[in-house]
């Protein structure tokens, strides 16, 4: 698995710039003469990694929605006994990840850094 470079525009998550055709580049002069046929591209979509959320009103909390603990006999959400325990209210993000043949992982992680560097140097 290797992940691309940052995107060279924000708004745009899926404009990798010169990523793909360096990576594409690296496969053919490896030997691969189709490169799209050797590297995969999962798109990941963040609905699949949603954080835990309780319900904010303790009236509607419910074993279907709410992860509680017992304390001194009494049902407690778990937010509220262990604060650091809160739900994470940021949603992740998609991510997209390249799967290459194994030989050539790390000369296309090498890639991916000497891109993420380029960009930051510019």
């Amino acid at each position: 698995m290797v992940e691309p470079p940052p995107p060279s525009n924000p708004l745009k998550k899926d404009d990798f710039g010169d990523w793909e055709p360096e990576l594409h580049k690296l496969l053919i002069a490896r030997g691969y003469e189709q490169p799209e046929m050797y590297c995969l591209a999962d798109r990941v979509k963040g609905k699949y990694r949603q954080p835990y959320r309780e319900e904010k009103d303790p009236e509607d909390q419910s074993t279907v929605n709410t992860i509680r603990v017992m304390v001194d006999g009494e049902p407690v959400a778990i937010g509220a006994y262990l604060p650091r325990l809160k739900a994470v209210v940021a949603t992740p993000e998609d991510r997209i990840r390249y799967y290459v043949p194994k030989e050539l992982r790390e000369d296309a992680i090498k890639l991916s850094k000497k891109l993420r560097d380029a960009k930051s140097n510019a």
